[in-house]
């Protein structure tokens, strides 16, 4: 019998070991991989050198400054988000409990709401969430925290018990969603359009302080869980088990779910609402290394981290696909297209434009013809006033001539969409009306057609 006990033993442990190091490996090489695959071109073998601040300057702004805060973004967020997952489930014996459960999340998107829809009502809201979220992400926070709150009041009124207290989060998890419907339908469409842009789970907007905090919440977080595994392993026996072995049932649930629902309200207030992960991660590492909390929350954290990560990755991945950059991977060098006769070099025509801004006003452009062939730099130049800034309009496809017809690649300027044009047409104005923005938030704002949601680098 002790030999059998003892060749069981040694097979769980290499169970454990080799998931530990598959899922650690795993980890390692989608945070390189998520630094890497990016639309701008770093070449593989500069990417580590640049991490730690060697090699060209370039670089290193690029990996540090932009790339690093969304790659551990992923890991931090994701796993938050799997540990308190896991708490949940366990607290409330409820294998699919979440943030999401306790109303944490729709608390937290009502949060964004308000601060995008009445603390900033001068309709800029489009370009201030961008260039400054952190307001956004603390009254999302503070919301989350008002929610926990009001959920662990209602459980502490009465007997500690767990349907009741998802009863309670599924109640104000609705009231909050409608409050969010409803502001929602009375905003216009530039706030509209910001708020649910917010909503959508994103690392575009997270940085190093919000890292800082996030990384030292969850580190706590996680030495308290881990030093009362045990105890969370007696809750699994049920109440009355766990009472006999001298747990304080009612104080170990309400202190876990405050802590659990402290580090899912920052993940949601930092990053956006991410579902699934805080129940697919535990769930998989309960299915292979069972419920012992030691393993389980070491494990549903790293497990959590993957598959954030893996999104992330494979997100850029599908970034590349979708602008038709099938370059390979390894080799990031930009494609060089082949050169074409000469009646396919020309990259854009100007076909006897007519143009007026008033039907029977003064003509600003008539029977304007121009070739543009693929390479050249072309120069507009003459007095004020005889059309150069409208021409150059009308070649952004911003106006519609009256007569003729603009080609770009052979195709009608008119029959394209406008984010077919913003993607390969880039206009800028004498004057801007932007608000004074950071450098790279300017920069960035030229990668937006090619993104659903936040641009990156």
């Amino acid at each position: 019998m002790e030999e059998v006990a003892f060749s069981r033993s040694g097979k769980r442990n290499r169970k454990v070991w080799i998931t530990f190091l598959i899922l650690g490996f795993s980890l390692l090489v989608l945070f390189f991989l998520s630094l890497y695959l990016r639309t701008t071109n770093v070449p593989f073998e500069k990417v580590l050198p640049a991490l730690f601040g060697q090699g060209e300057s370039v670089y290193v702004r690029l990996i540090q400054k932009a790339r690093l805060p969304r790659a551990l973004g992923a890991v931090l967020v994701g796993g938050g988000l799997g540990l308190s997952g896991l708490l949940m489930q366990t607290c409330l014996h409820n294998e699919i409990a979440s943030p999401g459960t306790l109303g944490v999340s729709q608390a937290a998107v009502l949060g964004a709401n308000i601060a995008v829809l009445i603390l900033e009502p001068s309709g800029s809201q489009f370009v201030a969430v961008a260039a400054s979220p952190f307001p956004v992400s603390a009254l999302a926070f503070a919301f989350a925290a008002i929610c926990i709150l009001i959920v662990l009041g209602i459980s502490m009124v009465g007997r500690f018990r767990p349907g009741e207290v998802v009863l309670a989060g599924i109640a104000l998890g609705s009231c909050f969603q409608a409050a969010s419907t409803l502001m929602q339908f009375l905003s216009d469409d530039i706030q509209l359009s910001a708020v649910v842009r917010w909503s959508f789970g994103d690392l575009e907007r997270i940085n190093y302080p919000e890292i800082i905090i996030l990384a030292s919440v969850l580190m706590a977080c996680f030495v308290f869980f881990f030093l009362f595994a045990r105890r969370y392993n007696a809750l699994l026996g049920g109440e009355g088990f766990a009472k006999s072995l001298g747990v304080k049932t009612g104080i170990l649930r309400l202190g876990t779910l405050f802590l659990a629902s402290l580090i899912a309200s920052l993940c949601v207030a930092f990053a956006g609402i991410i579902g699934f992960i805080g129940i697919v991660g535990p769930a998989l590492m309960k299915r292979i290394l069972g419920k012992d909390h030691r393993l389980s929350l070491p494990s549903s954290l790293l497990a959590a981290s993957f598959i954030r990560s893996a999104y992330a990755t494979t997100r850029e991945w599908d970034v590349l696909a979708r602008r038709g950059d099938h370059r390979d991977p390894w080799h990031p060098v930009l494609p060089i297209r082949p050169l074409r006769g000469k009646e396919e070099s020309r990259m854009m025509e100007i076909k006897q434009v007519s143009f007026s801004y008033f039907k029977k006003g003064p003509i600003v452009l008539n029977d304007f013809s121009l070739t543009l062939k693929e390479g050249e730099i072309v120069a507009l130049l003459g007095t004020n006033g005889i059309g150069k800034s409208t021409a150059m309009r009308l070649l952004s496809g911003l106006l519609k001539p009256q007569s003729g017809e603009i080609l770009f690649e052979g195709k009608p300027l008119s029959k394209m969409s406008d984010g077919e044009k913003a993607r390969k047409i880039a206009y800028l104005p004498q004057r801007s009306e932007l608000p004074d923005l950071p450098v790279e938030e300017a920069v960035l704002l030229g990668r937006l057609p090619h993104y659903y949601l936040y641009p990156s680098i």
